[in-house]
């Protein structure tokens, strides 16, 4: 049985210099390991793009015998590659092909466009934009490219961005996705406050209402998601503890296994469900 556990704020008690040094080997495994990913994928697209699979037939005969995984991850690898590299250059480093997935949309752009698209990231969410935040910007740039249109810089008309001068499209570009995600951002929030609204006027409330204002009142108290097997099907159960004592356990809730899964393996604490060569 898998827990994710929402600890209460507690005074945070610095490492020793062992414990720094262990925590650096650690870490250091893990970027060797995330760097491994990243050249795994490049030696992938340097395979495809130089045709160096061709004695063992097509590409997806060659992945398929050669390492017994299906065209489509291949693919989905040779693309992670291309958006990896565009996105370094901006400084944005995301490890995994699965979070890259939602941004192959940039791959459709131009150079200028792909430059501009991935410096808009960084301003917006910093180097390491988390998961949530990547399919955010997706949202919004699977629109700008599907209408191939972004706002004169003149007029403010919506125009073909291949008419937009190339000195000043750039940054045309970069505005307006960065606009559009904060749009979309707003849009998601909106969606929540509407929600918890929508519950106080009907006075049914939150399931995890009661036991986050213990956990803020009482040091002691903590939240668990307690994550396990009932009949086959993954259950979530959240309960409220005193002292490692269940206060009160809720029913299973099955809306909230998405949600916590994704926010277990955001914390590192499931891996991400991917193929391997």
């Amino acid at each position: 049985m898998t827990e994710a556990i929402v600890h209460h704020a507690e005074p945070i008690t610095p490492l020793s210099p062992a414990e720094r040094l262990a925590l650096q080997d650690r870490e250091s495994i893990i970027e060797g390991g995330q760097q491994a990913a990243k050249a795994t994928w490049k030696a992938l697209a340097e395979i495809h793009d130089l045709q160096l699979y061709r004695e063992l037939g097509t590409w997806e005969d060659y992945l398929q015998k050669r390492w017994g995984i299906k065209a489509a991850h291949g693919y989905r690898q040779v693309a992670a590659a291309a958006i990896d590299v565009i996105l370094t250059g901006a400084g944005v480093a995301i490890p995994t092909e699965r979070r890259l997935r939602p941004l192959t949309k940039i791959l459709e752009l131009p150079e200028d466009l792909q430059d501009a698209t991935a410096r808009a990231m960084k301003a917006i969410f910093g180097s390491k934009p988390s998961s949530s935040e990547v399919e955010a910007f997706a949202e919004s740039l699977k629109e700008l490219v599907n209408t191939g249109h972004i706002p004169h810089p003149e007029t403010g008309e919506p125009t073909p961005w291949t008419d937009i001068p190339e000195q000043v499209r750039g940054e045309v570009f970069r505005a307006t996705v960065t606009q559009q995600t904060y749009h979309t951002l707003q849009r998601q929030k909106g969606h929540v406050d509407e929600a918890i609204r929508q519950r106080q006027q009907s006075g049914q409330g939150f399931w995890a209402d009661a036991p986050i204002r213990h956990v803020k009142e009482n040091p002691r108290h903590e939240i668990v998601f307690r994550i396990k097997s009932i009949n086959g099907e993954v259950a979530v159960l959240p309960q409220c503890l005193l002292d490692g004592q269940i206060l009160y356990s809720a029913e299973n809730v099955p809306y909230l296994k998405g949600a916590v899964l994704a926010l277990m393996r955001e914390l590192g604490e499931l891996p991400e469900k991917e193929e391997t060569l």
